[in-house]
């Protein structure tokens, strides 16, 4: 493995890591305003997810159709395609959080003609915020973030053992 690659697969660790950092947030988030009935923006607290992204792919079928387009007559030209597709270094695949998005579910609506927010008829709306889901999802996020933290740990051993050599 080349210096090139060891950093790549360092990179791409590292842009697990930060897309997992933001899910944590989020969920973290989730939770600590699971009971949030008033927001500055008005309403109920709205639960929020984070929106990841593939980065560095090029589709197997772009890659086809760009050496087709190439190729022109069918014959030799054919075999030489093959051999550059099979030859073919895919980039790197790495990951980032694209967005935090505001989910537009609608919170429970609770009877409780005391509260102080409650509507004429009685009616106070809850945060859309379900900890059994928050729960899992700290719990997957806490996961990737590891298993990131692992490749990061591994590659650094494996590039201590190279340079024992």
């Amino acid at each position: 493995m080349g210096l090139e690659r060891l950093f790549t697969v360092l990179n791409v660790a590292a842009s697990g890591l930060a897309a997992q950092r933001q899910q944590l947030d989020a969920a973290a988030s989730n939770i600590a305003n699971a009971e949030t009935l008033e927001t500055p923006e008005g309403g109920p607290y709205r639960r929020r997810d984070v929106v990841f992204r593939q980065t560095g792919v090029e589709k197997f079928s772009t890659l086809v159709q760009r050496e087709l387009a190439r190729l022109g007559p069918v014959g030799e030209r054919i075999m030489a395609a093959r051999a550059r597709l099979l030859g073919h270094r895919s980039p790197a695949v790495a990951v980032e959080a694209k967005e935090v998005r505001e989910s537009s579910d609608q919170g429970q609506l609770v009877y409780d003609p005391g509260h102080p927010l409650a509507d004429a008829e009685g009616y106070v709306r809850k945060p859309n915020v379900n900890m059994v889901k928050e729960m899992l999802s700290l719990m997957t996020a806490t996961r990737a973030y590891e298993a990131n933290l692992s490749v990061v740990q591994a590659t650094k051993t494996m590039a201590k053992k190279a340079l024992e050599i």
